[in-house]
């Protein structure tokens, strides 16, 4: 018999209830209880939560089994081959089942539900960002469909709070978790040559340089510190192949293991690892060390699939071993790499056509070729590209890259759209990133939907101008931001918020404006101060220096107050990394500061 149109509410009186498996996860039920809290907003009352009794609804109402319940064992219905995080929804008279490859991907079947089915967005994380229809009767028709990513890792670093963790699993981010697809692959070898262990017995597993050993004083350094092991070594090949056999006897269920290397460019330079290099190789004024270093991943893989078949090691093609190696026909099937790219140099066409190069011989080599690229980068001034992002993202689907991790780190006052953008194309390289923008200003904005689209087209703007693309710009300060914006750029961006907020007296609408109103005035108070102090310091001393030397002496207070208003203050923001843990001090803070006073006594002569 056809199932009929599910009733979800009629008129306010809910008519359906929510059922999960007995003894659920923490992953189902936080997922079902979601989809309560939005049904509720949606119609004014919460479905109650039903018990798995293997009943089915009974007439006149609708069931929602969020996983393998009793009553969809009883049907023998299952996710199908839809992989770990895909899911599969159909419906079964008054019963619709939610069935993912793993309890991450039925809850990101109770999130397909909610936004492709019944339209809610979450488009920043926090309460004041969702958008929930409000619908006193809901109706849907049967669902029969089956959904898998287009990217089997999708997962962001850098966003961080209790509503960010809700607003990663809501737009449907991985979640890291050892048995996802190529989770272990970052900076992990200094793990498995910990200095207590092996630096007095055994230095020569460490790199040598200039003649020496480098060996850290001990174990409670940062990876940094630690250089990258002496891979021709036979003893050191052996002892990472146990250690990734031991992972995989501790954790059976972990799919990679991780051979990222250390987060430096120490490479040993013994005889032994020379002798594997291309003699002269360089790559964007860094000396070329693929070939040693893939020797030594293919080792360690094909060791360990003889012992653990179909366990990954996963790695970082990254700094000095970022290009392919050409000595080196293919990898080994169980290897997974993380090709590290800066997408917004992409504003260089050059830059981005080496990138794409490398992208296409990368995956001629490796069955499993992954994305790690930098979004956020740590920049305090607006690091906006939404239409280079998505249309790296649709590249990488088609060229068959397999996974996407991204260092966010996002000011999402700046950057929402931008990282909003990102997780659905993620999910779906084939959406629209028009409509996907257009979508999130107009629900978001209403009224001031435009002034709020030219604001944040005015950042792109901004990013786009003509420059040559360079690797990790702005990472290492201030002054490596400034160029790309000028006072009247901050002016103009001004201008267009007091625009937005005059629009519209919607005041959910005004609070949303608010939240960027209260970011805007710590990069633009940045950009002033130095721009200022760089008219004075081109003056001599004297009237006219001191006369605009006046306004660069309001700035330092002005700026401590704008940096608590949009970083400490803000409880989306990260509190780790770029913006908490001295590197903004040292970075941003402390040098603007030394302009800022050095314009001021160059005025006093």
């Amino acid at each position: 018999m056809a199932s009929k149109t599910l009733t979800l509410s009629d008129r306010g009186e809910i008519k359906t209830a929510l059922v999960l498996p007995d003894g659920a996860g923490e992953v189902l039920r936080e997922a079902a209880a979601d989809l309560q809290s939005v049904l509720e907003k949606m119609t004014g009352v919460a479905p109650p939560m039903g018990s798995d009794d293997g009943k089915l609804a009974p007439s006149g109402r609708t069931a929602i089994h969020v996983g393998r319940t009793a009553c969809a064992r009883s049907l023998n219905l299952d996710a199908g081959d839809v992989g770990v995080e895909g899911y599969r929804i159909t419906t079964s008279g008054r019963d619709l089942f939610i069935l993912g490859g793993s309890d991450s991907g039925t809850s990101y079947g109770v999130y397909g539900l909610l936004e492709d089915h019944l339209g809610v967005r979450w488009f920043m994380p926090g309460e004041l960002f969702e958008d929930v229809p409000v619908q006193t009767t809901l109706r849907i028709a049967p669902i029969h469909e089956e959904v898998r990513p287009h990217f089997l890792h999708r997962v962001f670093s850098g966003i961080f709070s209790l509503e960010g963790a809700a607003w990663e699993r809501r737009n449907r981010v991985s979640r890291r978790r050892p048995e996802l697809p190529y989770a272990g692959f970052h900076h992990a070898l200094y793990r498995i040559f910990p200095v207590a262990r092996y630096g007095k017995t055994h230095p020569e597993y460490y790199a040598l340089i200039d003649g020496q050993r480098l060996i850290p004083e001990s174990d409670g350094v940062s990876n940094a510190r630690f250089g990258q092991p002496c891979t021709s070594n036979p003893e050191v090949v052996e002892i990472t192949v146990q250690a990734a056999r031991s992972y995989f006897d501790e954790h059976p269920e972990a799919h990679c293991f991780s051979l990222g290397m250390n987060d430096n460019r120490n490479f040993c330079l013994c005889e032994g690892c020379r002798a594997l290099d291309v003699p002269g190789l360089v790559f964007r004024d860094r000396p070329v060390y693929s070939d040693r270093w893939f020797t030594y991943v293919n080792a360690v893989a094909k060791a360990l699939q003889a012992t653990h078949p179909g366990k990954f090691v996963g790695c970082l093609a990254y700094i000095n071993v970022e290009s392919p190696p050409q000595r080196i026909a293919r990898l080994e099937p169980n290897v997974a790499i993380y090709l590290t790219q800066d997408t917004p140099q992409h504003l260089d066409p050059a830059y981005r056509d080496k990138d794409r190069e490398f992208i296409l011989s990368w995956v001629k080599k490796c069955d499993h070729v992954c994305k790690y690229d930098y979004y956020g980068l740590g920049w305090m001034l607006p690091r906006y590209c939404p239409h280079l992002i998505a249309d790296d993202i649709r590249f990488q689907h088609s060229a068959g890259v397999r996974g996407f991790y991204a260092e966010a780190y996002p000011h999402w006052a700046s950057f929402g759209p931008h990282v909003y953008l990102a997780s659905k194309l993620w999910w779906n390289a084939d959406r629209d990133a028009e409509r996907l923008l257009s979508e999130f200003f107009e629900r978001l904005f209403r009224g001031a939907a435009g002034e709020m689209r030219a604001f944040y087209d005015k950042m792109e703007e901004v990013w786009m101008r003509p420059r040559e693309g360079r690797w990790f710009q702005g990472l290492r300060g201030l002054h490596d931001q400034i160029p790309c914006y000028t006072v009247e750029d901050v002016d103009a961006l001004e201008a267009l918020l007091g625009r937005a907020y005059r629009a519209s007296r919607d005041p959910l609408v005004r609070l949303r404006i608010d939240y960027v109103r209260r970011w805007f005035p710590f990069p633009a108070t940045l950009v002033r101060g130095w721009r200022w102090a760089d008219e004075v310091l081109a003056l001599p001393p004297g009237p006219a220096a001191q006369e605009k030397a006046q306004a660069l002496r309001r700035l330092p207070a002005r700026l401590s107050r704008a940096f608590r208003q949009a970083v400490l203050e803000d409880r989306l923001m990260p509190k780790r990394a770029y913006f908490s843990d001295g590197r903004y001090q040292a970075r941003v803070e402390a040098p603007w500061k030394e302009k800022v006073e050095k314009a001021i006594a160059h005025a006093q002569g």
